[in-house]
């Protein structure tokens, strides 16, 4: 976890789930809020579909009609804006799940039934990026890469399906896998970094293949979540919570929903969800992953700034994943705009009342009156002379009690005597000669 998560930045999402009813196809998260059509919040999901096949009984995992309509079902119910795929054989299997009058489809360019790929609900503004083959590290998928824009605000999306086999070890291992994912992890931190650098909110989600919030120092996610540049500081809502889905046979999540600092400010609190199977559907093909869907609050007529700025966030972190608090000089990590946002000018010094003698003793002041000791005989002073000007008297020093000052021949105030007798019995004033001979 990198520093500035010690700054308190509070968690955006959270795993919740529920029972089901009979006729319920599943369950879902019920933490979540009702989405109405109007509002702008995008349901955004990721879901590996495990070698989904175009054609009935075909593949690894041969499928029937049952179990295509199924899938469906679920797809339906699951009701989400973007799905990220991962296992999927081209767009003629994704639209065997998802509605082709719904959605449209943009699919890898890899020759492979693994393809990665984004449905996409029909409307939506959608720009399709060349795929991100540099994830091919020797035979393994690409990332698909889109970006949605609602409103003006723009959210970029790369779905990925890493490499599998190296679940919890740590990547300098002797594995194989371990090794080609190492060399995943170094490329997609490229990506994640030049969309931070560039101030584009985004997410990186799929299947990471990887446990990455199992034991709380996961090499793979201390890697990319290093907070640098700004923006780059990453959240996920599978950091807590556990997967539920097959009856919870793997507790800990390996697809993840990643956001960087700006896309996690657009989270939807209480929105992330796992779509979990009906027990009752044990018995059909349908997939070793369940859907995750999170919701984002994008394009609400807004304009997003031009580039990292404190506007909106003196004192704080600002969505561009630089800060605007007094601790940024230190850490270096300050926005551009800091000074000129948040640190307040210093006050003007007040301009001196010209009627008055404060910095013209002596002389005369700007408005025209007198601060001179002649003013008094010309009646011309400035109200405030004596005051600024004339030094007070003073005080008169109180008499030392232990002296025969005004008490010669008598005792003085504070004990001693002043008198003829004094000298014989000893107690003499100090100053009794000076002062009385």
């Amino acid at each position: 976890m990198s520093y500035s998560k010690l700054r308190a930045i509070a968690a955006a999402a959270v795993l919740l789930s529920c029972g089901c009813g009979e006729d319920e196809l599943g369950r879902e998260g019920d933490g979540g809020r009702e989405r109405a059509s109007s509002e702008p919040a995008l349901k955004i999901a990721t879901w590996n579909m495990e070698w989904l096949h175009r054609n009935n009984g075909s593949g690894e995992v041969p499928r029937s009609n049952a179990d295509y309509q199924r899938l469906a079902d679920y797809a339906e119910l699951l009701d989400a804006d973007i799905i990220a795929l991962q296992e999927v054989d081209g767009v003629q299997a994704a639209s065997r799940v998802f509605d082709s009058s719904v959605y449209d489809f943009h699919m890898s360019s890899r020759n492979s039934v693994q393809r990665t790929g984004f449905v996409y609900r029909k409307g939506l503004n959608v720009i399709e990026n060349p795929d991100y083959t540099a994830l091919n590290v020797g035979g393994l998928r690409y990332g698909t890469d889109i970006e949605v824009t609602v409103d003006g605000e723009v959210l970029r999306l790369l779905d990925i399906h890493l490499k599998s086999g190296c679940l919890t070890q740590s990547l300098g291992s002797s594995s194989n896998s371990c090794n080609k994912l190492e060399q995943q992890v170094g490329i997609l931190e490229s990506w994640i970094d030049a969309r931070a650098a560039e101030g584009t909110a985004f997410m990186v989600l799929g299947d990471f293949n990887r446990r990455m919030f199992a034991n709380g120092n996961d090499d793979v996610w201390a890697a990319l979540d290093d907070g640098s540049p700004a923006g780059a500081d990453l959240s996920s809502p599978t950091e807590t919570g556990t997967a539920q889905c097959n009856g919870g046979q793997f507790p800990q999540f390996i697809d993840h929903l990643v956001t960087g600092s700006l896309a996690t400010q657009m989270l939807v609190p209480g929105s992330f969800s796992e779509l979990v199977f009906d027990s009752a559907d044990a018995g059909l093909e349908l997939s070793d992953h369940c859907p995750l869907s999170v919701e984002l609050a994008l394009g609400e007529g807004s304009e997003p700034p031009s580039g990292p700025t404190c506007a909106g966030s003196c004192g704080g972190q600002s969505p561009s994943g630089c800060w605007c608090d007094d601790l940024c000089e230190d850490f270096g990590n300050c926005c551009a705009d800091k000074v000129q946002q948040c640190d307040a000018p210093p006050e003007p010094e007040p301009e001196p009342e010209p009627d008055s003698c404060e910095g013209s003793c002596g002389g005369q002041a700007p408005g025209g009156c007198w601060c001179d000791d002649l003013c008094e005989g010309f009646n011309n002073c400035c109200a405030d002379k004596v005051q600024q000007c004339d030094a007070p008297s003073e005080p008169e020093p109180e008499p030392d009690p232990n002296s025969c000052a005004e008490s010669c021949g008598q005792q003085a105030p504070g004990g001693c005597w002043c008198d003829n007798q004094c000298e014989g019995f000893g107690d003499c004033c100090t100053d009794k000669q000076a002062q009385c001979g």
